[in-house]
């Protein structure tokens, strides 16, 4: 059972995959209840989200101190994205944080 659940949790960080893949995989192929579907899924993409958010930013750190063409493009990227979306983060700030 911790197996199955286990394996769920690993099939839903896969970016291919991910919820929608595992819980029919869990509920079908593994035979796991709906909500340990679910719940399993659920704590495979978060743990997933987190890695990636947490491991993000020196990543991009590193690639704009060392290549000249990454830190102009990301410097492009970071200034549409946070020019397009600061007005709702900062009427729903407190909001969003809830989520997390």
């Amino acid at each position: 059972m911790l197996q199955n659940i286990l394996l769920t949790v690993a099939i839903s960080m896969l970016p291919v995959i991910e919820i929608q893949g595992s819980i029919p995989f869990a509920i079908g192929v593994l035979k796991l209840s709906p909500l340990q579907a679910f719940f399993s899924s659920l704590l495979g993409s978060m743990t997933m989200a987190a890695i990636l958010l947490k491991g993000l930013d020196p990543v991009t750190g590193w690639l704009m101190k060392h290549s000249a063409f990454a830190k102009k493009w990301l410097e492009k990227l970071f200034h549409a994205t946070r020019h397009k979306h600061s007005g709702i983060f900062n009427e729903a700030g407190a909001l969003f944080l809830i989520g997390f």
